[in-house]
């Protein structure tokens, strides 16, 4: 370690001779015979310099001793008389009372006798050191180095050290020292402060490995690592719960080991020492807590269904919380292991969130009860249900594909549906039409033209298009996207019909001649039902604002309460994109708001509205940032002049545990207006 050096170069007057200091006997008019000590100088003396003893029967002085236990034997004076002794300082004195010494006894100077170092010089440091353990400073003079300085105001002084001489001196590192530059303050007749060049390094613990790879509540955590033996404390991952080193399990140089207390989630740990800094490791600890892969049935029918949750870790639980029922201990299940829990779901169960309590007291979410929806609207006027209307419509025969119109393999209410296979090129089937003499269907006192429709084998990303004719034969031909596995209920506004008076003829059919098999059914005039209730509400007539703030958006205009388009309620938010790629309905959380958990829920939904210049196609982006800040983006079609409720899967955006921030962006740039409303988590 290089050093500053420092000369210090001293101008010593000496006026009228020597300048003596007057020791031991004020009273020298007599000579007793006994040895005494009447002065000695000069003040302020350099090593190497000649100093005087001046007294009574000085010549039976057989040696003197100066500080740090250093003895010059008569031998060794320059001269010795009965009145005056003069000695050459030692390189190796320091400062200090001397003490002369004859046969009966020794005399101690009442005075001190300092020097003036005309050279003090660090040569060497020690480069690193840990706390508490020791470090040598090589040099010329270091003796005179009365106080070592550390960083951050920590010192040591020179009746610390553990040893000192001219060269060396060993200054023990304060448990409270940090890295940095030492100061030295020296204690010569003239004190003077310099610093070292080059800063100590000052060892800190290190985590070398976080074992076992998964640890459960109330398990042991091992940490091993180097220097460990100087942490005081390990905080656990978020920083709420840290255990002290008198609570460790063991504790070594190379190891900790800590219990891991019930609240803690997966996470990094920290380690604080006495000096305050802070050493975190790069490894998370993974806590092991229940985690459902799949909950089946879904929907679940209360008082029907017993409820199967397959995950691991599941024989944490100890109790359940099932919405609308509540506590449901693990003695109550139908069974339990570590990877699957049932249990009976009884009448007066909600939807909702099912929460869960281990057996180490920990709290939270495993996933969700979902619920059979309430159907699709009634029907005002049936088309189709358990076969065809016969007095409005009669049965068709399609093409290109083959159909049975009493099929009892799904139904969406009843027994029966229409099962469609479409065979390629483009199909027709489910086809009514008044070929004997109807008259048109009525559409007085309806809203919606509606169907449901399920998707068999092929019919992955699939459309169905259907073809509706009016009282006058007018064809409007609309595409809806098909969810392989599941009813999609649809409700068309007669508005998108061109407000028909009656209907006449209708079929569907299968987009881009793709071959698979549908089932229809629940065909005909309904009121527009709202969309699927939300579990958490971010946008209904108002932004919830302890959940987002309410951003400005980007080459847009927008309206936070237009009243021109509702999807639910009384207004919705409308978007005017000037061009470019703007941005509207931006709702973030930067007022330190939580992210927006999505404990319970399965998609991010909300309703649009194509308006004025949506009408060639245009898609919508949503972009949703998740609890790190990850955004992800995703466009759908927007269809114009009508209303489309649309739900996000939560797989879709990585599983989000929550929501940080979302917004809408004309794709490809058009200008146009948009309507959004009821916007949240279902």
């Amino acid at each position: 370690m290089k050093m500053l050096n420092l000369r210090y170069l001293v101008g010593l007057i000496l006026i009228a001779g020597l300048t003596f200091i007057i020791s031991c006997n004020d009273d020298d008019d007599m000579n007793s015979g006994e040895v005494e000590l009447l002065s000695f100088g000069p003040a302020g003396v350099n090593h190497g310099d000649e100093i005087v003893f001046i007294g009574n029967n000085l010549n039976k002085v057989t040696s003197i001793m100066m500080q740090p236990n250093l003895e010059i034997a008569s031998g060794s004076f320059t001269s010795q008389s009965a009145s005056r002794i003069t000695v050459v300082v030692p390189n190796e004195a320091e400062a200090g009372k001397v003490m002369l010494v004859h046969p009966t006894g020794q005399i101690e100077s009442k005075t001190m006798l300092n020097f003036l170092v005309e050279d003090i010089e660090v040569a060497s440091i020690t480069a690193a050191s840990r706390p508490g353990d020791n470090i040598t400073i090589t040099g010329t003079h270091v003796n005179y180095i009365g106080e070592v300085r550390f960083s951050d105001g920590l010192s040591v002084t020179k009746d610390e050290y553990i040893s000192s001489s001219v060269s060396e001196i060993v200054v023990p590192v304060p448990m409270a020292a940090q890295t940095g530059n030492l100061i030295f303050v020296t204690d010569d007749t003239d004190p003077k402060t310099f610093a070292s060049e080059d800063p100590l390094e000052v060892t800190l613990p290190a985590i070398t490995d976080l074992s076992p790879d998964g640890v459960r509540h109330t398990e042991n955590l091992t940490i091993t690592g180097t220097d460990l033996d100087l942490v005081t404390e390990v905080v656990l991952p978020g920083g709420d719960l840290s255990v002290l080193a008198v609570d460790f399990v063991d504790h070594t140089a190379t190891s900790i080991v800590v219990t891991i207390p019930s609240p803690i989630e997966t996470g990094t740990i920290t380690l604080k020492q006495v000096a305050p800094v802070d050493v975190v490791s790069t490894e998370e600890v993974n806590i092991l807590l229940p985690t459902a892969t799949s909950i089946d049935p879904t929907p679940t029918v209360p008082g029907v269904d017993d409820l199967t949750i397959t995950g691991t870790e599941l024989d944490q639980i100890a109790q359940l919380n099932i919405p609308g029922v509540g506590v449901v201990n693990s003695s109550e299940f139908i069974s339990h292991s570590a990877t699957e829990i049932v249990v009976d779901i009884p009448e007066g169960a909600e939807q909702g969130g099912i929460g869960y309590v281990t057996i180490h007291g920990y709290e939270n979410t495993i996933g969700a009860l979902i619920l059979p929806s309430d159907g699709p609207p009634a029907l005002l006027s049936t088309f189709i249900d358990e076969g065809i209307n016969s007095a409005l419509f009669d049965q068709g025969g399609g093409w290109s594909s083959t159909q049975d119109w009493a099929s009892t393999e799904q139904a969406r209410e009843g027994d029966v549906s229409v099962k469609v296979e479409y065979t390629g090129n483009w199909g027709g089937a489910a086809q009514a039409g008044q070929w004997n003499g109807q008259s048109p269907a009525s559409t007085a006192g309806t809203e919606v033209f509606v169907f449901s429709v399920f998707g068999g084998s092929g019919t992955s990303g699939q459309n169905i298009q259907i073809a509706i004719k009016d009282q006058d034969g007018a064809q409007t031909d609309l595409q809806f996207p098909i969810e392989q596995g599941i009813w999609s209920d649809i409700e068309i506004p007669l508005e998108d019909l061109g407000n028909p008076t009656g209907i006449t003829e209708f079929f569907f059919q299968n987009t881009d001649q793709w071959t698979g098999v549908v089932y229809i059914d629940r065909v005909g005039l309904s009121i527009a039902s709202g969309p699927p209730e939300l579990l958490t509400i971010v946008y209904d007539d108002a932004l919830n604002s302890a959940l987002f703030d309410q951003g400005g958006g980007w080459s847009s205009t927008q309206d936070w309460a237009s009243t021109d388009q509702v999807r639910q309620g009384d207004t919705s938010i409308k978007v005017e994109y000037t061009g470019n790629w703007g941005g509207g309905a931006q709702c973030g959380q930067w007022n330190g708001q939580a992210p927006m958990s999505t404990a319970g829920s399965g998609v991010f939904a909300f309703s649009i509205y194509g308006g004025a210049g949506t009408d060639g196609g245009q898609n919508i982006q949503i972009a949703i940032k998740d609890q790190d800040g990850t955004q992800y983006d995703l466009q759908y079609a927007i269809e114009f002049g009508a209303w489309t409720d649309i739900e996000v899967p939560l797989a879709d955006i990585g599983n989000a545990t929550g929501i940080t921030e979302f917004f809408f962006q004309n794709t490809d740039q058009w200008t146009g207006v948009v309507y959004f409303d009821y916007i949240g988590l279902r």
